[in-house]
């Protein structure tokens, strides 16, 4: 995965801390004349002493303080004035590298989705004892979704932010009897159908095994599913109406390979649960590609990027006296493009 500026140039922000606290160096007694070298660098200049100063390797001269008379009292002010000096540079030093280490990147991939559906609905006011397949109900229509994603990266630390929606409609037959809310569609009866699917989701990853060319990453995450589907018989016009928003934690893992301007990563997602009167599994691999094309490291980047989702989505929950039970598995090419930031 692309690592920001900051790791790159933390080590170069490293060395240069200590290149400064090394330029300051412990002062030496000249043992005559009494003068204070401040540096073994600094020269005599019209009666003077100078000290070349050297920050970012840009030289320049300050005179040194005046010699007076007790070599002792020199050494003992020079040296706690460099030594004083040498510390706010170490101390500058690191603080610029903790910060380049830690200046993180963003990833704004807005991408379409060519999404296929392959599943099945139930609904009944006793135990499911059969389901209706999507195919069968007219939902074979392959639409495409608009499905933005922000990755954030600070250091090991990887957040994720994507969102994706999906409407399926169309006219077919039940393969079984749908009853829910006192309303029943018989097997066999026409319906048109719509189904309505959106996923927005946060994942949280830390780089366990980091790395310039691999990197894998754990995590954890939250989904909200949302998820509608309505079917109406046309002969009756008795209308079968599910809709429910549904809070999923789960486990992530994230794999990644960079190889220059060639980015290759995959972030997985699993679930399963049975609390209360709802029961849920959720598999999620959303695998992508990118090329930069633009830009470069230090500045504003410009990627192509494709990839291939796919989700798994089983939710079976009680809704009033009735259980409704969907499954749907989604998945599709994508292609996109990604600014980094």
């Amino acid at each position: 995965m692309a690592r920001g500026r900051g790791d790159k140039a933390c080590a170069e922000v490293r060395q240069a801390g200590w290149a400064v606290a090394e330029a300051r160096r412990e002062p030496k007694w000249d043992g005559g004349g009494g003068r204070t070298k401040v540096r073994e660098a600094g020269v005599s200049k019209g009666g003077k002493n100078f000290a070349s100063a050297s920050v970012c390797g840009c030289p320049g001269w300050a005179p040194a303080r005046r010699a007076v008379k007790s070599p002792s009292n020199a050494m003992t002010h020079s040296t706690t004035r460099v030594a004083r000096t040498s510390a706010t540079a170490v101390a500058l030093g690191l603080a610029l590298a903790t910060a380049g280490c830690q200046a993180p990147s963003l990833d704004v991939t807005p991408r379409f989705m060519k999404l296929d559906l392959e599943g099945d609905l139930a609904a009944s006011s006793g135990a499911i004892s059969g389901a209706s397949n999507w195919d069968r109900l007219g939902l074979d229509d392959e639409p495409t979704s608009f499905a933005p994603r922000a990755d954030l990266h600070a250091g090991p630390l990887d957040l994720t932010l994507d969102y994706a929606a999906a409407s399926f409609s169309g006219t077919g037959t039940t393969d079984s009897q749908l009853e829910l809310d006192g309303v029943t569609i018989p097997l066999g009866a026409t319906v048109d159908s719509e189904l309505d699917l959106a996923t927005l989701r946060l994942t949280s990853t830390w780089d366990v095994v980091p790395g310039d060319l691999v990197t894998l990453g754990l995590g954890f995450g939250i989904a909200a599913i949302d998820s509608r589907a309505r079917i109406e018989d046309t002969l009756t016009n008795n209308v079968v109406d599910s809709d429910e928003i549904v809070p999923l934690p789960y486990g992530a893992l994230r794999l990644g390979f960079d190889f220059g301007p060639l980015e290759l990563e995959g972030l997985g997602s699993v679930l399963a649960i049975d609390v209360g009167d709802a029961e849920a599994s959720y598999i999620d691999v959303d695998a992508l590609a990118r090329w930069r094309v633009l830009g470069g490291d230090d500045r504003i980047s410009l990627s192509i990027a494709a990839g291939y989702r796919f989700a798994d989505i089983e939710i079976e929950y009680d809704d009033g006296t009735d259980t409704v039970a969907i499954d749907a598995q989604i998945s599709g090419p994508w292609v996109g493009a990604t600014i980094t930031f």
